[in-house]
């Protein structure tokens, strides 16, 4: 009967010029799988195609076997199988309703993990990697739960600097119990741990501007030390935290001929650089006075030339007689350790009042990636102005100012921070 209503089917496909759509699609036999995660695996790629021959409608019913064959398969069922499949119409004598797909499967039992072996090990224990598995003895196999175990203990291995550790599936081996008639597997897995690797070379790529000079101090590794998967991540941190870099790819790694590791970190050039500034001209209010310009004038310059410098300018004229004048600069990196010298002036001319002239310079030592202690030194100078006139009085004044102190600072980008404080 199926197959003269498949052979019906198949001659209407051929006799319209027009596509009709796979209306509803239908399971028979399937106890331990629900029909709505069968249709979740076939996708809407196909529940939503329409065919207007036979070629098509085939096509439809392969991929859709093959869907539900899979899911199958990644949840237990090893020996699962479509026995047949019926085409027919949706609605009868009615074919732009579209198609109807009846699915006969056979799914035989759940097989459950029985035990997990592995050999080849000799860095961890089989303990040490079982326990870091979600895949268990009791538990249902599933394809994709196994895959990302395996990933994981990978992952584990380049932590203890074995970046080039193998993990196969060795053996699966299937076993009914006839006691409990249930199916079960023994699951072994092949490792191939390679030699600890060591740092042969650092590549680093897309720096424009920037010196290489500049990414190798932060990055702080050391050709020729063993490979640390901790220590590269904090190392891309560091280049990150410079805010030089738009973006700081996840490090790449590449074996060379003598067995060490190529470490290549790609990056890409943010703008560094910025001035923002307006000016304005004020007319004089009368013929004993004369016109002025005012405005502002911010221009920021980091990584200067490519060495990690850092300056800035800040200019500020409000009225005739009022003004601001700020400049910094820092040089990091002094004489080649992880010392920071900055220095800062600023100047303000309030009014007839006073001028205020402020110069402070900080030495910043890196503890840590996070901690620094900073000393500070500072000078300021008070000068009034011609005050004849004037309400309050400004007297000369001078001020040294000197500090110890520590920051912390753990974000992740300083110009541009995703997670931190």
């Amino acid at each position: 009967m199926r197959t003269i209503s498949t052979f019906l089917l198949l001659t209407l496909c051929s006799s319209y010029s027009h596509a009709f759509p796979l209306a509803k699609i239908l399971f028979h036999g399937n106890a331990h799988i629900a029909s709505g995660q069968l249709l979740d695996a076939i996708g809407e790629n196909i529940l939503k195609r329409s065919v207007a021959n036979r070629s098509e409608l085939f096509l439809a019913v392969e991929q859709a076997k093959q869907s539900i064959q899979k899911h199958y398969s990644s949840n237990g069922f090893l020996y699962a199988r479509i026995d047949s499949f019926q085409t027919s119409l949706a609605v009868p004598n009615d074919s732009s309703q579209g198609f109807q797909l009846d699915f006969f499967i056979f799914e035989g039992l759940p097989y459950r993990i029985s035990s997990i072996s592995i050999r080849g090990n000799t860095i961890l224990t089989e303990h040490e990697l079982t326990s870091k598995m979600a895949s268990a003895p009791g538990q249902i196999l599933n394809e994709t739960t196994l895959q990302n175990d395996i990933s994981r203990l990978l992952a584990l291995y380049e932590q203890y600097g074995y970046p080039l550790a193998k993990i196969s599936i060795e053996a699966i081996t299937p076993r009914l119990d006839t006691t409990s008639r249930e199916g079960l597997l023994a699951i072994q897995l092949r490792v191939a741990e390679g030699p600890r690797a060591k740092i042969g070379k650092i590549v680093i790529l897309g720096n424009e501007n920037t010196n290489e000079n500049v990414i190798m101090r932060e990055l702080a590794l050391r050709v020729g030390a063993y490979y640390n998967a901790d220590e590269l991540t904090a190392a891309r941190a560091r280049v990150e935290r410079l805010g030089f870099f738009e973006s700081v790819a996840e490090p790449e790694l590449y074996l060379d001929h003598d067995s060490s590791v190529v470490v290549v970190l790609r990056v890409k050039e943010a703008s560094t650089s910025a001035i923002d500034g307006v000016l304005g001209y004020n007319p004089p209010a009368n013929a004993t006075e004369s016109g002025y310009l005012s405005g502002l004038v911010d221009l920021s310059l980091r990584d200067i030339s490519g060495t990690g410098r850092n300056a800035t300018l800040h200019y500020d004229r409000t009225t005739a007689s009022t003004q601001t004048l700020q400049i910094s600069y820092l040089e990091p990196w002094l004489f080649g350790y992880p010392l920071n010298l900055a220095g800062d002036f600023a100047q303000r001319q309030q009014d007839s009042t006073y001028t205020q002239t402020t110069a402070s310079s900080n030495l910043s030592l890196a503890l840590t990636q996070d901690i620094r202690i900073i000393g500070t030194l500072s000078y300021e100078r008070v000068i009034p102005s011609n005050q004849d006139s004037t309400t309050f009085t400004t007297y000369d004044s001078r001020t040294i100012t000197t500090g110890l102190s520590a920051s912390i600072d753990t974000r992740d980008n300083s110009i541009a921070p995703r997670s931190g404080v």
